[in-house]
């Protein structure tokens, strides 16, 4: 009967979640993951890169395999997401057209 074996149901049901009974992939995790120290040269050419006219941040942050969130603190650490904020904020100069007249004009007025 199935109420003896406790594991028997735990059994079924993990057999219908995986094919004839195996598991489809296994992964396994070697040693600690370490987190990679870039060197200022690096990090200065990856925040270049970045900083290219029509470059997608997020692109290039996959392209050297680290995380976009990074990528976006080495940004702002040059000065590069503050420059472009503020360049959006600033409205276009215009220019006004002046009348400059002469004596005669201001005796007039």
């Amino acid at each position: 009967m199935e109420w003896d074996d406790p594991d028997a149901s735990h059994q079924d049901s993990h057999q219908g979640r995986h094919e004839e009974g195996r598991y489809r992939r296994i992964e396994v995790i070697t040693a600690r993951r370490r987190r990679r120290n870039w060197t200022p040269a690096e990090k200065a050419r990856i925040v270049a890169e970045s900083a290219e006219p029509g470059a997608n941040i997020s692109a290039v942050a996959r392209r050297w395999g680290i995380n976009r969130g990074l990528l976006s603190v080495w940004r702002r650490h040059v000065g590069l997401v503050q420059a472009k904020a503020a360049a959006e904020t600033t409205p276009a100069l215009q220019f006004v057209p002046v009348t400059i007249g002469g004596r005669g004009a201001a005796a007039r007025a």
